[in-house]
């Protein structure tokens, strides 16, 4: 009798929600992979589709924009998830996206590129989102409606000296 309970109880394995040796085919070439939380991460595309993977489940968006450089999931309501969506050459977005559909909510430009500037990573904390841009960094308020404000601007300067003057 004490061997089937020390059988039982050895039986036991606790489930992780990871990758494992999961092999992904995909018949576009893709651009980023973004983590959410400790078991999930968004993959995206260079023709600008967006898959989520969680639990070894995919779930395919199509946004219809160009490269996709980083998502991050501000919120979920009910069978929505509220990203935050960095694009080339389109800027910053947020984007309500559904099992059954999906929708823009907000374009965020800059000031003298409009949304013809690409993000490369983003940052939510409670109070702001941070942008790092091919134009420098960017912040603005998380909870209310704002405009990105440059934060930061890194300035490259050559200077050209002809070698006779070097002597």
């Amino acid at each position: 009798m004490y061997i089937i309970f020390i059988l039982w109880g050895c039986g036991e394995k606790e489930k992780t929600g990871n990758l494992g040796e999961t092999k992904l085919y995909f018949d576009e070439r893709l651009s980023s992979i973004s983590a959410d939380g400790d078991s999930a991460f968004w993959i995206g595309s260079e023709a600008g589709d967006i898959w989520y993977m969680k639990q070894r489940r995919l779930q395919p968006y199509n946004i219809g924009a160009d490269r996709i450089y980083k998502v991050v999931t501000d919120s979920v309501l009910s069978d929505v998830r509220i990203c935050w969506i960095g694009i080339r050459n389109s800027g910053l977005q947020k984007w309500a996206l559904g099992e059954e559909n999906v929708r823009l909510v907000e374009k965020y430009p800059i000031c003298n590129k409009g949304c013809n500037y690409s993000v490369y990573d983003i940052l939510l904390t409670d109070k702001k989102v941070y942008v790092a841009t091919s134009q420098g960094l960017y912040a603005m308020s998380h909870s209310e409606k704002d405009s990105l404000k440059l934060i930061f601007l890194q300035i490259t300067v050559k200077l050209h000296v002809p070698v006779s003057r070097l002597s």
